[in-house]
């Protein structure tokens, strides 16, 4: 089942709660199994990020950076 943001807005791989204040690194290490998504047999043409409160507000950055990690694994044939 597809996550749905505060918007119901679908196709959200991942809901990172803030836990620190401005400044600090947010570290998000929980993982699940809807943490994964299968993509086998398609196409990434395109990823787009958004970084939003829990109304659905986008958050302004005002010029600060942000980074993440997107991590894709190879299955074995026998685990598709």
């Amino acid at each position: 089942m597809p996550r749905l943001g505060p918007a119901s807005q679908s196709g959200i791989i991942k809901n990172i709660p803030v836990t620190q204040n401005h400044g600090y690194m947010i570290h998000d290490e929980v993982a699940s199994s809807s943490d994964h998504v299968d993509v086998t047999r398609r196409v990434i043409n395109q990823l787009r990020f958004r970084i939003e409160d829990r109304f659905g507000h986008v958050v302004p950055l005002f010029g600060a950076t942000w980074s993440a990690s997107l991590v894709f694994t190879v299955l074995p044939e026998s685990q598709i």
